[in-house]
């Protein structure tokens, strides 16, 4: 889920932030405060501009311009104190967390406050604009769902009518930010299942002693997507699951595919049976014989990494990867079907740590990862990131 979280008096101490800027040319935040409203009225911020305006109310305009133009060096000390476990535990569940907040200045005021803030290992996007918040979403093509989290009033109700079905929480400064979770993951919980996918394990159906023999097939789960469109998923690949790999490992149009894995060379090019050979254990979602996804396990050994040691277990590793395909690819499939297969794998590997590589360019892989609980463990020589799940 996209997630927009706005950044002063949201996740920052604004007044207190504020109140030791004016500290510094000789004014408590009492007196400043009525003018200060009226100044934000106007939608603008510079930091000339600012210093103009109270330079009209008394305030020396050379001395305020000089402090406003440090004062973003020290917005590391005014983090909202929740701030960081907040952002961690959306961030944790594998949800894609932009920034977003305005500025007439981004690069003089407010993106230097972001960078000096500490926060900014959370965001996968930073947006700063000048504009009204609600017209920068629409300009970077973004539609609802989404969650959407800022101070002001004003804000929640512009961009609550600009996307009716969006989540807007407002926060206020007496609030925690950990009190909005449990209404941000109910909302996202309900998106994802309306829009979701229904996988159901099959009554009766034992699993068998791995590895299967090859060409062995066994189905072991129903899978009913949002549109009603009726898939299965089997443990192993018959020989028609086999040609449908191969057919799907050949298909040079399929770019993604192309760019992010090495199925051509493996499958394509290289032989199925000898890389079943290597203890592979395949789990493939069906529409009759044609492939709309595929998951492997197998043991492999853990990669060498960049100025790490592998991380200490008791068991042997396992590798993971996972295909979906056009036209099943962007129906949120990854997830449910990733989810159910690994329960499979831990019953069947009780405690088994796991490992894959990534390239660092798949964004989409890398937050699917992370939501299924791997964590970013290093890189290879070549530069692949390792993530790990144990």
């Amino acid at each position: 889920m996209k997630i927009f979280v706005d950044f002063d008096n949201t996740l920052t101490r604004g007044k207190d932030f504020m109140a030791a800027i004016f500290a510094q040319v000789g004014k408590s935040f009492e007196e400043i405060l009525p003018d200060y409203r009226e100044y934000r009225k106007t939608g603008e911020f510079s930091v000339s501009g600012l210093a103009a305006f109270y330079g009209e109310r008394g305030v020396d305009m050379k001395t305020l311009e000089g402090v406003l133009l440090k004062a973003p060096e020290m917005m590391g000390n005014f983090i909202a104190p929740d701030a960081q476990a907040f952002l961690q535990a959306l961030k944790d569940k594998g949800h894609e967390l932009t920034l977003l907040t305005r500025s007439g200045e981004p690069e003089i005021w407010q993106r230097p406050k972001v960078e000096a803030s500490g926060l900014t290992e959370y965001f996968a996007h930073i947006e700063i604009h000048p504009g009204e918040k609600q017209d920068v979403l629409k300009e970077l093509g973004i539609e609802a769902p989404f969650v959407f989290i800022d101070d002001t009033d004003e804000q929640i109700v512009a961009m609550q009518a600009a996307f009716p079905s969006a989540l807007c929480v407002k926060h206020t400064r007496e609030a925690s930010l950990l009190d909005h979770l449990p209404e941000i993951f109910a909302y996202i919980e309900a998106v994802e299942k309306k829009l979701g996918v229904s996988i159901v394990e099959r009554d009766g159906v034992a699993m068998p002693e791995l590895p299967l023999p090859l060409y062995a097939s066994t189905v072991i789960a129903d899978c009913v997507l949002a549109d009603g469109e009726e898939l299965t998923i089997t443990l192993g690949l018959d020989q028609a699951g086999v040609d449908a790999f191969k057919k799907r490992s050949c298909d040079e149009s399929d770019e993604e595919l192309m760019k992010f894995t090495s199925d051509h060379e493996r499958i394509c090019l290289g032989s199925y049976e000898t890389w079943y050979a290597k203890e592979r254990y395949p789990f493939a979602l069906l529409k009759g014989d044609e492939l709309a996804g595929l998951i492997w396990f197998g043991p492999k050994e853990f990669p060498s990494v960049v100025s790490h040691t592998a991380p200490q277990t008791t068991k042997p590793w396992h590798t993971f990867a996972i295909r979906t395909y056009m036209p099943y690819r962007g129906k949120r499939l990854a997830f449910p079907f990733s989810s159910f297969v690994f329960r499979m794998f831990d019953f069947l590997f009780p405690g088994s740590p796991v490992w894959l590589d990534t390239d660092k360019e798949n964004v989409g892989a890398v937050k699917l990862y992370t939501k299924l609980g791997f964590k970013e463990y290093g890189q290879t020589e070549s530069g692949r990131l390792v993530m790990v799940r144990m």
